[in-house]
């Protein structure tokens, strides 16, 4: 074995001399660590200069002694390492620290290098605020290794592939990675734009692992941690990150307790497949156990969406293994999950499973374009076939995969969902303001006192574990926004569920607003109604005594009564259901008049592009029609299914179906129109819940009047069908020259 030093490193091991890059990119398999090149070579090496001081010292805990060695140049760990090279296996009688000072100390390659059982070789900077910096890293065959506040800066090249591996710890045992910096860097003229590339670090043939404290920001993957046991990674912070934050395959016993996964720079227009924490069994022999996933915080924050945590197991699923590859002995607790992906926490076949407290919360604002609601509410999924399952006190829209199972239990949980507002455990019932709080800001996801979830124990002790409070969340301004029941363009914004420094009490502080749309106002409580539709920025400034500031933001929006609308000139149907207006896809109607019935397809129009129809006070329903010249056009017109029914008789006789949330079936029909022809009629449909009158209007008289009470029914699964979608009975044959549906408008 020697050592050697050059121009671009520090290398202990055997010379090679293989380039840097083309080393690391040997190793772009899931299952490679490093390339062949790598392995049995060496990294090119940096000039180094002199050792400072020497010193020894006896750290607390450990029972060696250790070497303490000023280095402030890349030769002068060079000849450090040497040293420690010389004597390594000996069980020398001290450890050595190699205290570095700040500068770019170029490749590091430990290989074959043992350090003291209890005192470590330890490389630290002396300074954290000036770290020592590695462009790479490699440890091979070494143990009892520690590293600890260094910068592990990576630089994108072009030749490099995303799945580059400059920062990897393979073969060894005892290795600890505390407090440093993994540092990536973003891609230049991809093709699918410019983001994250490379992993930041990966654990491959590792017995004893710490990956504790550090820092891990801008790559595709964060960590890559395989074929290892009695790992420990634990308050890691990982963010910036393309595709995953932590993978893991045929692990066991291991630890995964207080990380802080969040916000992604995603690409959107990829196929990558995000986690922020994935296990999978895909290609391995033998399945992950003993897994501890405890206390940390998933959340998209300003990100687009991930999946959270998920755990397929491919290799069961899939048939090609049964039991014996099932993970076990895995625990899933005290986890906050903030995201908007179905796949909050899933788990594929497992024998002796635990997810225990853990809150599973939908991010809206990370959810993705295509309008797919059930898609972006995340929920706990658990392969039906797995044992000894427990499931209790978690937070979460959905379980999935129960089924009476004899060895399961699966108690205590509360369903909670923001789609709904009339239905039990919707979101501003239940937390201060997680509907449309900042997602950063874990105040918003506190229990609201007196809610469903106040005092209960359930959820993740992160988000308040069923308290009001949240314990160590430090000082944040909380916006709760409390939406007027009656008036939908008028809004109560608050700020008492703020977080305020120990000793401040909130007659102390000054709390101003401004609502975006040029109106201001000051107060723990404000209200504010808003002229115009659109979405606005409110804005809150808590005013300290000491004059400090903490500020916090979201977005309201006053949604316009116009939900729907076609427009016979260009053949388009325009939803207005969202923030921004959006034309339906996937209907070729052509310019002119849209064809009913008359052995075409029935237009269908989903139901998040009408959702405004559902639970409201109110809507109309304007449509321009003429049947062909016979009476056998007549036939179903359209359809919101369980909700309104229009059909058109021989006779010319509208009847009309409607059923509100709370009432029962009413039933109405009119007298015979001259709907078969060549001249059009301008249809009303009407209902008010505040009047409980239902009208029926043809070009502008009333023909048809009926009474109920209620708001219109939640959306579930049937959209607005023009034309009946189930074959079981006939469509009205004839011509759509106009349709605009509104909703809420009593209430602006």
């Amino acid at each position: 074995m020697r050592m050697t030093t050059g121009e671009n490193g520090v290398t202990i091991g055997s010379a090679a001399g293989r380039d840097v890059r083309a080393a690391l990119a040997c190793g772009t398999g899931w299952k490679s660590g490093i390339g062949s090149g790598l392995a049995g070579g060496v990294i090119p090496s940096l000039m180094i200069p002199a050792v400072i001081a020497l010193a020894v010292l006896t750290l607390p805990g450990t029972a060696l002694a250790q070497e303490v060695t000023a280095i402030d140049s890349p030769e002068a760990l060079a000849d450090a390492l040497a040293g420690a090279l010389a004597d390594s296996g000996t069980d020398p009688a001290t450890g050595v620290v190699l205290e570095l000072a700040g500068g770019d100390y170029g490749a590091l390659v430990l290989k074959d290098i043992t350090g003291a059982e209890g005192a470590p070789l330890t490389l630290r900077s002396a300074d954290a605020a000036d770290p020592a910096v590695f462009s790479t890293l490699l440890v091979q065959s070494a143990s009892h290794v520690l590293l600890q506040g260094l910068r592990f800066d990576y630089t994108f090249a072009p030749e490099d592939e995303p799945h580059l591996r400059p920062f990897q710890v393979v073969g060894s045992s005892d290795i600890t990675l505390k407090g440093n910096l993994f540092d990536g860097d973003i891609t230049s003229g991809a093709a699918d734009g410019d983001y994250p590339t490379a992993f930041g670090l990966t654990l491959r043939g590792v017995t004893g692992a710490v990956v504790e404290d550090n820092e891990v920001r801008d790559f595709y993957r964060g960590m890559v941690i395989s074929e290892s046991q009695d790992v420990q990674v634990t308050g890691n912070d990982l963010h910036g990150l393309r595709m995953d934050g932590m993978n893991f395959s045929e692990v066991q016993r291991v630890r995964i307790e207080a990380n802080h996964i969040h916000d992604f720079n995603r690409a959107p227009n990829s196929a990558d497949h995000a986690d922020m924490i994935q296990f999978w069994t895909n290609g391995t022999k033998s399945p992950s156990t003993d897994i501890l996933i405890k206390d940390n915080l998933l959340n998209s924050g300003a990100g687009l969406w991930t999946q959270s945590i998920f755990m397929r197991n491919d290799m069961v699923d899939t048939g090609k293994s049964g039991a014996e590859m099932f993970y076990r002995n895995v625990t899933i607790e005290g986890n906050a999950i903030i995201n908007a992906h179905l796949h909050g926490i899933t788990m594929g076949e497992t024998a002796g499973l635990v997810i225990r407290n853990n809150s599973v919360l939908r991010n809206a604002r990370s959810e993705g374009e295509a309008d797919n609601p059930v898609l972006w509410i995340p929920q706990i999924r658990i392969a039906p076939t797995s044992t000894e399952v427990v499931i209790e006190r978690n937070v979460t829209s959905k379980i999935v995969g129960y089924e009476t199972q004899g060895d399961w239990t699966v108690a205590g949980n509360l369903d909670v969902q923001d789609r709904f507002p009339g239905q039990p455990g919707f979101y501003d019932q239940v937390f201060v303001a997680a509907r449309s709080g900042d997602p950063s800001n874990l105040g918003s996801f506190a229990p609201l006192a007196g809610g469903p979830l106040d005092g209960t124990g359930i959820g993740s002790a992160l988000l308040g574990g069923g308290q009001t409070s949240l314990s160590g969340q430090g000082p944040s301004a909380v916006i709760r926004v409390v939406a007027d029941t009656s008036q939908s363009n008028r809004f109560r914004f608050e700020a008492r569920s703020s977080a305020l420094p120990e000793g401040v009490t909130p007659q102390q502080i000054t709390a101003d607003w401004t609502f975006g749309d040029g109106a201001s106002g000051t107060g723990a409580e404000v209200e504010h109604v808003y002229a115009a539709t659109g979405p606005y920025q409110v804005a809150l400034t808590l005013t300290l005594p000491d004059g400090s500031r903490i500020k916090s933001q979201t977005e309201v929006t006053i949604q316009s009564a116009e939900t729907l609308r076609f427009d016979p000139a260009v053949g388009v149907f325009t939803s207005f259901a969202g923030r921004d207006p959006v034309e339906v896809p996937d209907l070729n109607l052509g310019n002119g008049p849209a064809i009913l019935g008359q052995g075409v397809a029935p237009i269908i129009i989903p139901p998040p592009l009408m959702a405004p129809f559902y639970d409201a006070e109110d809507f109309r329903m304007e449509l321009r029609l003429r049947g062909v010249a016979t009476y056998k056009a007549a036939g179903e017109i359209l359809r919101i299914h369980q909700s309104l029914l229009v059909n058109v008789t021989e006779r010319g006789t509208l009847e009309v179906h409607f059923t509100t949330a709370t009432s029962a079936l009413l039933k109405i029909k009119t007298a015979p129109l001259r709907v078969f022809g060549t001249d059009w009629i301008d249809l009303t449909l009407a209902y008010s819940a505040r009047s409980g009158v239902f009208v029926v209007r043809a070009n502008g008289i009333e023909i048809g009047k009926g009474k109920t009470a209620g708001k219109t029914r939640p959306q579930e699964h049937w959209g607005l069908s023009l034309g009946n979608p189930f074959a079981n009975r006939k469509s009205f044959d004839g011509e759509l020259g106009g349709f605009s549906l509104y909703a809420n408008e009593e209430s602006f």
